[in-house]
């Protein structure tokens, strides 16, 4: 942080201005209150400038508390995107497995079936073989 300045001209010595020549003694008296109401002006900037700096740490402050809340809100989405991907990706292995298995129980029906035929067609075919031997044994 770099310190703030005076305003210009809040530092000048009262007084400091050169007197007009055959100053009377209102005059005097005036310059005296000026060189008292200068003394006050300079109070109430260096309290401005005091009460300008403490609102601008406070800014500083709050824009830092909301830095570091935004940052923590950032990584709590992070991480819920992070267990929502994992969710997703179990969701998607068990879809997966499910579908497999389906498409295996299919499988086996369709070689259990095929099996099924092929063992009837052949004991088919066998019993029709042994049925024409039996007619030709017996001549019928």
């Amino acid at each position: 942080r770099r310190p703030l300045e005076p305003w210009p001209g809040a530092g000048t010595p009262p007084g400091s201005l050169p007197a007009s020549p055959g100053l009377s003694g209102w005059a005097a008296s005036s310059l005296a209150a000026r060189e008292c109401g200068d003394s006050n002006i300079t109070e109430r900037v260096s309290q401005l400038q005091e009460t300008m700096k403490l609102r601008i740490r406070a800014l500083e402050d709050e824009q830092h508390r909301q830095w570091v809340h935004m940052q923590k809100a950032l990584l709590t989405f992070m991480e819920a995107l992070g267990e929502q991907a994992a969710t997703m990706r179990e969701a998607a292995d068990c879809a997966v497995k499910r579908q497999l298995a389906v498409d295996l129980e299919y499988m086996r029906e369709g070689v259990r079936d095929a099996a099924t035929r092929s063992v009837e067609e052949t004991l088919e075919a066998g019993l029709s073989e042994l049925r024409s031997a039996m007619q030709e044994v017996t001549g019928h």
